[in-house]
């Protein structure tokens, strides 16, 4: 019940951050894949999916070691404080974690990670592609 009570809220708080106005959008600004800079998890399979405004993607731990890849879902954003979007996306991490990660993912190679239950935990820059751009063996990007 908890993770249930926990995803809603993130994606309540992924609706917030952004309006799901895909024709408003720059979608081809956000690759299919990217990695959190300085970290060794990114988000590949990006797909997007206009006319329903949602985007689904894949968090990737392939570069950290021990951590399972989890599903995210989240809607196309238009704007936040001024900045484009490309994605809000809720991370389905609890049952691995026992936090739900929100990413923000800017197309100005900018994110932030929020948490229904930590408040804003991280933030930093993404580069394109993901196999070859993260830190081998590194932390994830939900330390800091």
């Amino acid at each position: 019940m908890k993770f249930k009570t926990s995803l809603i809220s993130a994606l309540t708080l992924a609706a917030i951050a952004g309006t799901a106005q895909a024709a408003s959008l720059d979608l081809g600004s956000l690759p299919t894949s990217l990695t959190f800079d300085g970290y060794c998890d990114g988000v590949t399979n990006v797909k997007e999916y206009p006319n329903s405004g949602m985007t689904t993607a894949m968090h990737a731990y392939g570069n950290c070691g021990g951590y399972t890849d989890t599903n995210m879902v989240g809607p196309l954003a238009s704007k936040l404080n001024g900045n484009k979007l490309g994605v809000a996306a809720t991370d389905g991490s609890y049952p691995q974690f026992g936090l739900t990660f929100l990413y923000i993912i800017k197309s100005d190679h900018t994110w932030n990670l929020l948490s229904p239950e930590g408040g804003v935990l991280n933030s930093g820059t993404w580069t394109t592609g993901y196999a070859d751009s993260g830190v081998q063996g590194g932390v994830p990007s939900f330390t800091h």
